[in-house]
């Protein structure tokens, strides 16, 4: 048996077949692909990539260095920084080899707003990260410092959708290994990987935000209706995790895929910002005024705007817009006019009358009592909201 494993063994079948090595000048755990060994990676990235868009992933690129500060704003560092490499000192500023993709892929999804209508955004890359292994701990392309992870972000807009999106990273995942001949339950299994309340300093302290995502993942294995095992203080600082446990030739076992529930980013890393398309908008604030004219809005039929969501958790506040109900018939008319001419630089010029008063009641209702408030504000409101109301084309796409 012993034997038959060292024959199996990666590392002597990657030196007999010419498909990698290693050089002291260049640095231990830095492993140098041969030409042959570049065909066979060459044509496994496109197969992931390809299987992920098909699934809806947006693939992506980010540099393989950024700013301490970055991983200071996600809370990575200090967690990781024991298997991070030490601190680039450039113009002033620290720079860091990047040991994963997390921030990078969430300054991406902050650099504009973003529509409800377009999550779950699921943004993937094939990055290279860079890890500080300890010399002890290098062992052939198991364990190294430079290496290739296929790495996704998606980003849900509530936990429904989060677990939906759980499912379909574990279905991806089961795909994959069926391809290379891997089956459930003998060449690989789930661990849902728990945190520990107690340990305030591994991870992040919110217990009722712990329960919750725990007993999501937990919930998403049962439905699988697949054995899987619990192990307590696995999980990430930012949350619970599915990992995928397999065995290498030496009997000892290994994470060769994880699924992560985080709900720290929302909170603490970072906040995104989500607006309601315009279309919605019009229909619910018109809705909602045929049904509130002596007494305001109704509360429930108000937009929403997601203010923070990552991994199925989202938080959210009542639209800035407000209203009041106008009490006095000159308050609940306004002249064609104004309306007109508002409604121009909106880009949401009326063609007759009878048109604008179908198209704006809402103006009606969206004037408020105080002086202090015109109705050019909340005009003014309605254009700022006009630029996400089209629908984006391939909205949907990435996972970690």
């Amino acid at each position: 048996m012993e034997h038959d494993a060292h024959e199996r063994d990666h590392k002597k079948l990657g030196k007999e077949l010419d498909l990698f090595t290693f050089s002291d000048a260049v640095g231990k755990g830095l492993p140098l692909w041969t030409p042959k060994c570049a065909v066979i990676r060459r044509e496994l990235e496109r197969f992931i990539v390809d299987e992920e868009i098909k699934r809806g992933y947006l693939h992506v690129y980010t540099p393989d260095i950024a700013k301490l500060d970055l991983y200071r704003k996600s809370g990575h560092y200090p967690h990781y920084k024991d298997s991070m490499y030490a601190p680039i000192q450039v113009d002033d500023e620290e720079f860091m080899l990047r040991p994963m993709t997390c921030p990078h892929h969430f300054e991406l999804y902050l650099a504009k707003p973003h529509s409800y209508r377009e999550l779950p955004m699921r943004i993937a890359e094939l990055a290279k990260l860079y890890r500080y292994e300890q010399s002890g701990e290098l062992m052939g392309l198991q364990r190294v410092r430079s290496f290739c992870l296929a790495d996704a972000h998606i980003i849900c807009a509530t936990e429904e959708q989060a677990a939906e999106e759980v499912a379909k990273a574990l279905d991806l995942i089961v795909d994959v290994a069926k391809v290379f001949g891997l089956v459930m339950g003998e060449n690989y299994h789930f661990r849902l990987s728990l945190g520990d309340r107690s340990n305030t300093e591994k991870y992040f302290r919110d217990d009722a935000a712990w329960e919750k995502g725990e007993h999501l993942l937990r919930e998403v294995l049962k439905a699988r209706g697949e054995k899987f095992e619990e192990a307590k203080d696995e999980a990430a600082f930012y949350g619970p995790k599915i990992d995928i446990q397999m065995k290498n030739v030496n009997g000892k076992e290994d994470t060769a895929f994880t699924v992560q529930y985080d709900f720290c980013m929302p909170t603490r890393r970072c906040k995104p910002r989500y607006f309601p398309s315009l279309r919605s908008m019009l229909h619910t604030l018109r809705k909602s005024s045929r049904n509130s004219v002596k007494r305001g809005f109704a509360r429930k039929s108000m937009p929403m705007i997601v203010s923070a969501s990552a991994y199925g958790r989202a938080s959210s506040r009542k639209s800035p817009i407000r209203s009041c109900s106008a009490t006095k018939k000159s308050r609940q008319r306004l002249r064609l006019s104004k309306v007109a001419t508002a409604a121009k630089k909106c880009s949401l010029s009326p063609t007759s009358s009878q048109n604008s008063s179908i198209r704006f009641p809402l103006a009606r209702r969206l004037l408020p009592q105080r002086k202090t408030a015109p109705l050019g504000a909340v005009l003014r409101s309605l254009c700022y909201l006009l630029p996400f109301s089209r629908k984006r084309a391939g909205a949907g796409s990435c996972f970690a």
